[in-house]
């Protein structure tokens, strides 16, 4: 179970959990975010983890020319793509590795499968797509859950990219949400934080229960 901690502000939070079982972290570059980092400090951030950590770029609305000046500064291996991109946006960042969001309501996942398709037909592979829950004027990191049921039902396992489970996900709730959807990966923020800041102790809670279904 690939396991990524979003959202590390600071050196002091990192340096603590660097040690950690971490498979990835995020690093926000929305400066409307709470959770933002200029693109200096993510690089520090990003130093204190080993090279087998991946770093994740976390970008809402940015142009591919600034998320590629981002990516020249900061040692990122994955580009995540919240927020209005079009499937353009993406082709033109076609040569990094992106991951796909997708922001769930109770519609479903009819828009993912028909943006799927137009991927397909152009060719452009994803990393993975990651399925988030819908809330009004929040991108991300809000704290609501998808609904499971419905993701596990809609979600085209066996053609579409690999699943990275976010919204609403907690160390109490993470096993049986992993149990339900079976995602290839899952993602937290808000979930392992006090107070807005990274938790050492949620963080290792929400890494031993996710790692039980290895």
């Amino acid at each position: 179970m690939w396991v990524k901690i979003c959202g590390f502000t600071n050196l002091e939070d990192a340096r603590a959990v660097a040690c950690e079982n971490l498979d990835a972290i995020g690093l926000n570059f929305y400066r409307e975010s709470s959770r933002y980092v200029a693109p200096e400090l993510a690089k520090k951030i990003a130093t204190c983890f080993s090279n087998s950590v991946s770093k994740v770029g976390v970008f809402v609305d940015s142009t591919p020319q600034q998320i590629r000046n981002i990516f020249e500064i900061v040692p990122l291996d994955f580009i995540q793509l919240h927020g209005n991109y079009s499937i353009e946006d993406a082709l033109s960042l076609r040569d990094l590795p992106l991951i796909w969001v997708h922001r769930m309501g109770q519609e479903g996942l009819a828009e993912l499968k028909l943006q799927l398709q137009q991927f397909n037909r152009t060719g452009l592979e994803l990393s993975a797509c990651l399925v988030d829950a819908r809330v009004p004027g929040e991108w991300g990191g809000s704290g609501q859950k998808v609904d499971w049921e419905m993701l596990s039902t809609q979600y085209n396992y066996a053609d579409w990219p690999r699943l990275i489970l976010a919204g609403g996900l907690v160390p109490e709730n993470i096993a049986q949400a992993i149990h339900e959807v079976h995602p290839w990966g899952v993602d937290v923020a808000s979930g392992v934080e006090q107070d807005g800041r990274k938790s050492q102790k949620k963080i290792q809670d929400f890494l031993q229960q996710a790692r039980r279904y290895e």
